[in-house]
């Protein structure tokens, strides 16, 4: 009796399997962009996206107006308003016009974040002629208040003459990062000190569009921030020529 319940019991087990494979066969694939690493998607949209502009591109998604000599509408950083280091508000307002280089941080990051900062100190003095500013946002806002910050800007040596260290509303800060600079920023409980931030320091124009991307965490990757800089100069100046 034990033996052929111990059968039956095996031929149902076989059948369900059956079943299920058969179930499995006939469902579509997951999308792996579903579980891609932000980083790789924004990179593959940064690719497939890039509009050539002299010799640097534009990143993001670009729009055309018919009628209108076919003009094109580039992606730009939207408004903004937060407060520094130094308490005071500060919002995109004062960049309108300026070549400005932006990053993602925490002060209490222990991987990337440091030598991000030092690469960033060193771009500010490479660039002390060429009328640059700075931005850096904080992932987290609830710990990193004026006062947190304006210690970090002490720690590290930072010129807060053209370098603002921002925080205010978490949600606000992690909207802008993804839908403005294109970069993902989360609280990720199994990232180093809590929060997934982007590696990258992202390139400006005077216009408010994106214009490079570069590892923060590479120092030889400073010197071609001053290059693209420049080539921005000239490329305004053929601008205001024209």
């Amino acid at each position: 009796m034990n033996k052929i319940l111990l059968i039956s019991l095996m031929i149902i087990c076989l059948i369900s399997c059956k079943q299920e494979e058969r179930k499995k066969e006939n469902e579509e694939p997951l999308d792996p962009e579903l579980y891609m690493h932000p980083d790789s998607i924004k990179d593959r949209m940064d690719n497939s996206l890039n509009i050539e502009s002299s010799s640097l591109p534009i990143h993001g998604i670009k729009e055309f107006i018919e009628g209108i000599d076919d003009d094109t509408i580039y992606h730009t950083i939207p408004n903004w308003q937060f407060v520094n280091q130094y308490g005071d508000t500060i919002s995109s307002k004062s960049y309108i016009g300026h070549i400005y280089i932006a990053d993602f941080f925490f002060t209490s990051c222990p991987t990337i974040c440091p030598k991000m900062t030092i690469n960033m100190v060193k771009l500010q003095e490479m660039t002390k002629e060429l009328n640059v500013k700075f931005l850096s946002y904080t992932v987290d806002p609830n710990r990193d208040n004026s006062e947190t910050l304006k210690q970090y800007q002490d720690a590290y040596g930072i010129n807060g003459n053209n370098w603002n260290l921002i925080t205010g509303d978490q949600y606000k800060i992690y909207e802008l990062g993804v839908k403005g600079f294109l970069v993902p920023n989360q609280e990720d409980a199994l990232a180093p000190g809590g929060f997934l931030h982007s590696e990258k320091m992202m390139l400006i124009d005077q216009l408010g569009r994106i214009r490079g991307y570069y590892d923060g965490t590479d120092e030889s990757q400073m010197n071609d921030i001053v290059n693209d800089i420049k080539k921005l100069r000239i490329e305004q100046d053929t601008i205001n020529r024209n």
